[in-house]
């Protein structure tokens, strides 16, 4: 028994070391880093306003992905700059948005985690409604390759304004108490 328990501590710990180097080579973005992943960030952005989709492909890596605002996910290059040509030369047709805040960190050599929120432009959607105040959080990986920032991963986010009020994050104020299903029928008996 003592046998099996050291060989699962030392299988554990085999398993863990190349998270544990990984972590502890993980430095702060250098100005550097951080200004060319912000070129890349907002060549992304520009690149869909233009509906310069050539471009748009040149920033991902081939097996890139990527998760829209409503959960599709898309595999690889192709898929990605496809699904992108597909929503921004009609949805978004012309729309300009525009990284409001980014947060940038080097999580390990040669590899960045950015958020970023976007703002785009008010417009009228297809079905006519007017979309107002358009906000997006997304969350993206890039990976240095050959010297240059390339996005491996992004998922967007809608930010929701009303629930972003009440974010437990950020309030200082405890939320008030839910009642249960059962409360709210009255007491059991």
């Amino acid at each position: 028994m003592a046998l099996s328990l050291h060989m699962l501590g030392l299988c554990a710990g085999l398993l863990a070391s190349p998270l544990i180097a990984c972590a502890q080579q993980a430095a702060p973005a250098t100005s550097a880093d951080v200004k060319a992943i912000d070129a890349t960030l907002q060549q992304v952005g520009n690149s869909l306003t233009r509906m310069d989709f050539d471009t748009f492909a040149t920033l991902f890596t081939d097996d890139a992905d990527f998760v829209n605002v409503v959960g599709m996910h898309w595999k690889g290059k192709a898929q990605v700059v496809e699904a992108h040509r597909v929503i921004f030369t009609t949805r978004y047709h012309g729309f300009p948005q525009h990284i409001v805040d980014e947060q940038v960190e080097i999580i390990a050599p040669d590899v960045a985690l950015a958020v970023t929120t976007v703002k785009m432009d008010d417009y009228t959607a297809q079905d006519g409604r007017r979309m107002v105040n358009n906000v997006s959080r997304l969350t993206w990986v890039l990976i240095r390759h050959d010297g240059e920032w390339l996005v491996r991963s992004g998922h967007n986010t809608t930010v929701d304004h009303e629930a972003a009020k009440h974010d437990p994050a950020r309030s200082h104020v405890s939320a008030p108490p839910v009642e249960s299903p059962r409360s709210a029928v009255g007491p059991s008996k």
